[in-house]
């Protein structure tokens, strides 16, 4: 969404969720990290005010209009994204990703009125976009691994980190592997055989173990 504000605090290295918390006054990092998170995914004033992760803050519907509002006015960016998605919606009836992909929206039946899913609006785009992003990544990492003659097995997929399991010592896999110059962290020890966390980097960092 080419948010000014975001991008700033990308490359100032901040710790945005502490920022966050303090801006919109929200009793921890972790809560402000849920909000923050669940927004860009879609959520509504509503759905804090009754989700299990937020009821114990205490915060009414209207409450968290204000929190909301006052993201927006933040993160200018964002907020012109998503109201940019709503209107294409509303235009044409779908959305297009930067892979090709697209999106079918439809009115549907809400409190007995025809309403536009603004969460699905909001949520399917960066979601499926994220998807296939890894989906590259893990493509990109096979290759690497193939390349680089280790014995290795692709394990599963959790959100952005990929899991390899490696028979040798780690240590031993990380140089050959890092020679590729692709993208990616290699991360996690387990002793002799390893399981390897393959995280996105970008191009022509080096790989990184987090002990």
């Amino acid at each position: 969404y080419n948010d000014l504000t975001l991008k700033q605090e990308i490359l100032e290295k901040k710790d945005i969720h502490a920022d966050n918390q303090a801006r919109f006054k929200l009793p921890t990092r972790l809560v402000s990290k849920r909000f923050v998170f669940k927004l860009i995914y879609g959520a509504t004033a509503y759905g804090y005010s009754s989700d299990s992760d937020f009821v114990e803050v205490g915060f009414s519907t209207k409450k968290w209009q204000t929190i909301i509002d006052e993201f927006y006015n933040k993160y200018k960016g964002i907020k012109a994204g998503h109201e940019r998605d709503i209107k294409s919606v509303k235009e044409k009836g779908y959305l297009e990703i930067p892979t090709g992909r697209y999106y079918a929206f439809a009115p549907v039946m809400r409190r007995g009125e025809w309403q536009w899913p603004l969460t699905q609006i909001k949520n399917y785009p960066i979601q499926g976009f994220g998807a296939e992003l890894v989906m590259l990544f893990r493509i990109e990492l096979f290759r690497m691994l193939k390349a680089s003659g280790i014995e290795f097995c692709m394990v599963q997929t959790v959100h952005d980190d990929l899991k390899v399991g490696l028979p040798q010592r780690l240590d031993a896999c990380l140089h050959r592997v890092g020679q590729g110059g692709g993208e990616g962290a290699l991360v996690r020890s387990a002793g002799r055989s390893s399981v390897v966390g393959y995280r996105a980097r970008r191009r022509g960092s080096r790989p990184e173990v987090l002990r």
